[in-house]
């Protein structure tokens, strides 16, 4: 079972919440828009579990702490271009503990490969 884990983007809250209902001691969801932010915020008001919310862009995302889960749904099409996706992919596993990191660097996957060797070719 995971202590800690990181939700990006926070949506509407939903993910974080269930993280945190199957037993997560910390949950920290962070999202590029003030508005869900201030939406999931609203949220844990209401029903508090816990569960904190930040305001950052993925491209830029800083070093939060040491997290067993970082998950990423809906996040990384959003990436710019190849630049801005190694970014975002460096600042997720940047926040992931050593023993829970699912990348050996920022651009290679669990398999080894390359992000970029894996994508489909013209």
């Amino acid at each position: 079972m995971w202590r800690v884990t990181q939700r990006l983007p926070v949506g509407l809250a939903e993910q974080a919440t269930l993280f945190r209902n199957a037993g997560a001691r910390r949950v920290a969801g962070v999202d590029s828009s003030s508005e869900m932010v201030a939406y999931a915020q609203r949220v844990e008001e209401r029903d508090p579990l816990g569960i904190s919310y930040e305001l950052y862009d993925a491209v830029r995302l800083p070093r939060m702490g040491s997290f067993d889960v970082v998950t990423a749904v809906w996040l990384l099409g959003y990436a710019a271009g190849e630049t801005a996706l190694d970014e975002m992919l460096a600042g997720l596993a940047a926040n992931l503990t050593a023993a829970h990191s699912s990348c050996s660097s920022p651009t290679r996957m669990s398999t080894g490969k390359s992000w970029r060797a894996m994508r489909p070719t013209a």
